[in-house]
């Protein structure tokens, strides 16, 4: 594992940690936790059924390249379209690269390198 590698896990163990703080079982209101000025992460408990969401984060090439690193060496499945069989493939068609994967609970998880909803001017 890269230095840079190392930092980015160590980053995501010390959000999980900070969210686990944040977060109270039972708790009525929403607890939001303060990412940075873009990202601010709100925690809420429900006894209803949740839906499966659908996460999409566009990423610079060298972020793609790391993200499906980690997805590989976890072992977890991944594919080229969002709810097609796991192919072990990179969609390419928009111009950049798409890859997807999903949870366990059956969330959808999406890294491209170039959005297919906002064109490039």
């Amino acid at each position: 594992m890269s230095g840079q590698e190392g930092d980015a896990l160590h980053e995501n163990r010390s959000l999980l940690a900070r969210c686990a703080q944040a977060w109270h079982p039972g708790q009525v209101m929403e607890s939001p936790l303060y990412v940075n000025d873009g990202l601010t992460l709100d925690f809420d408990e429900t006894g209803d059924p949740f839906p499966k969401l659908h996460f999409c984060f566009r990423v610079d090439p060298g972020a793609f390249d790391a993200i499906l690193r980690r997805i590989t060496a976890a072992g977890i499945p991944y594919r080229s379209l969002p709810h097609g069989p796991d192919d072990f493939k990179v969609n390419t068609d928009h111009g950049g690269r798409i890859v997807y994967w999903s949870e366990p609970g059956g969330h959808v998880w999406e890294a491209l390198t170039v959005s297919y909803a906002r064109r490039a001017g």
